[in-house]
């Protein structure tokens, strides 16, 4: 099964917006004009339709990002050991204890993911690439900003060449890691993936699946990996929170 194949799977039963119009795609952008702004090409009346616009891929500033907030996300791939959901669980307790906010991509499909919201429930922001997607949740967000689309482009490098379903759902993971303004990174991304990939080298997508995009742009934003395969993950989590001031 093939990266869009796989993206695709978390689509089964959402209503998907319709696109309104169409734009012919443009050669790939200069590096100079990927950190222009705008990110896409305009249409009439000033207008962007992200879902099929040309997107440009946008470096982030990595200097202008607030480190200071307490943020952390929960996303995994696969078939996810009991012990690793309840360890994922005790994990949201312990973080919520210490003032951190859970971001929840809205992918109930993902049940430890979804078992770290439903935790977190009292101190939780949600995104959602549609609004629909998760008819269960009100989200911050129901969908992606222009400015995540750009970053999202930057992070995958096929970004144009998928489907603007699963574009937007890349761009809202911009969001889940980056918060509604796209500048107040999580803290820590916790995974699980049966190769325990932590960081860009380690990625292979037929393991790790669409996690491969949240630890290209985790290691791309300096935001640390705790992948709970690994059997070091947790006393690394602890070790990380005894650094927060």
């Amino acid at each position: 099964m093939n990266e869009i194949d796989n993206l695709l799977g978390i689509l089964e039963d959402t209503d998907a917006p319709k696109s309104e119009v169409v734009l012919e795609d443009t050669s790939a952008a200069s590096p100079e004009q990927a950190k222009a702004e705008p990110v896409t090409e305009p249409v009439k009346g000033g207008k962007v339709d992200l879902w099929q616009a040309h997107i440009a891929p946008v470096a982030v500033d990595k200097e202008t990002l607030l480190r200071f907030n307490r943020m952390f996300t929960v996303v995994t791939h696969g078939e996810v050991p009991g012990e690793i959901s309840l360890l994922i669980e005790q994990i949201s307790k312990l973080l919520l204890t210490k003032g951190f906010t859970f971001r929840y991509d809205g992918n109930n499909k993902d049940t430890a993911s979804t078992k770290a919201y439903q935790t977190c429930k009292s101190r939780c922001e949600i995104y959602l690439p549609w609004k629909g997607f998760n008819k269960d949740v009100t989200a911050k967000l129901n969908k992606p900003s222009e400015k995540a689309y750009g970053y999202a482009s930057g992070f995958h490098g096929g970004f144009n060449k998928i489907p603007s379903s699963v574009r937007a759902i890349v761009a809202h993971n911009v969001h889940v890691l980056l918060g509604d303004e796209c500048n107040t990174p999580v803290n820590l991304f916790i995974t699980y993936t049966t190769d325990g990939a932590e960081v860009k080298a380690d990625v292979k997508y037929e393991t790790t699946g669409p996690v491969s995009f949240f630890i290209t742009a985790c290691d791309a934003l300096d935001i640390p990996v705790f992948n709970l395969k690994n059997p070091t993950a947790k006393e690394r989590i602890v070790e990380f929170l005894n650094t927060l001031k």
